[in-house]
């Protein structure tokens, strides 16, 4: 029998509802401390307890270890959440692929992706990443773009494709889960996780300290883009397709 991977890797996309899954595996005090920890900005900014000069040049493989002896928990569980746009460039460190492959994987997705798409851009507009980040302006003061939303709709749809693409190029397996079946059973979920990993949570409460972001002005651009989208659908007299031209 195999040796039981006591590291794990959330692969995922922004806005998917990774911040709730990492606090709730965080949470239950046995599943590691799972956080964007490849992040720049946040490696740049020292978020966890290692600070770096902005233009100083940083050693992938002993940041990696430093994060595997310090983001642990006591039974020697490490989590890291790994976002397509990072593993877009540091995929190509034989540090990065090495971890992938002899980890546990989770494969966190978000089914509705214009929901998705919105969250992501009502973030960029905000500069509320989390729910705790001051912002850059409330969000009823964010005006509707529909070519932005339709934008990280489609960005964020390729990073899935490319996730999945990179991981079987990999030969990695993964516990599939999305974002919307993870709410659904919050416990469920970590408890598949936990049995991978082997970690006893029969005395563990399952929980999370956070607050949805969705706001009454991420929910009227929502309904206004379907509304928007089904006025497209219907806009054509005529479409001319493969040398054919159909009328309404």
């Amino acid at each position: 029998m195999s040796a039981v991977s006591r590291t794990y890797v959330i692969c995922t996309t922004a806005r998917s509802g990774s911040n709730l899954v990492c606090d709730y595996l965080d949470g239950t005090g046995r599943l590691g401390r799972p956080a964007e920890f490849l992040n720049p900005d946040i490696v740049r900014n020292g978020a966890y307890g290692k600070r770096f000069p902005f233009d100083l040049k940083v050693s992938l493989s002993d940041y990696l270890s430093w994060l595997k002896k310090n983001q642990i928990t006591s039974n020697g569980i490490f989590g890291i959440k790994l976002l397509y746009e990072d593993f877009e460039y540091l995929g190509q460190f034989t540090d990065i692929c090495s971890m992938i492959r002899n980890a546990t994987i989770v494969r966190l997705t978000r089914r509705k992706k214009l929901s998705q798409a919105i969250s992501y851009f009502m973030a960029v507009e905000t500069g509320q990443w989390i729910a705790s980040d001051p912002g850059l302006k409330p969000p009823d003061e964010v005006e509707y773009d529909q070519q932005k939303i339709e934008r990280y709709m489609t960005m964020l749809a390729r990073q899935d494709a490319s996730w999945d693409t990179a991981l079987d190029c990999l030969g990695c397996s993964a516990l599939h889960w999305s974002f919307e079946s993870f709410v659904a059973d919050p416990s469920a979920h970590i408890s598949s996780l936990a049995a991978e990993l082997d970690v006893n949570l029969a005395d563990v409460s399952i929980k999370t300290a956070l607050v949805p972001q969705a706001t009454e002005t991420s929910r009227a651009f929502l309904a206004r883009y379907r509304s928007d989208y089904a006025a497209q659908q219907r806009s054509a007299d005529s479409v001319e397709y493969e040398h054919l031209t159909f009328d309404r």
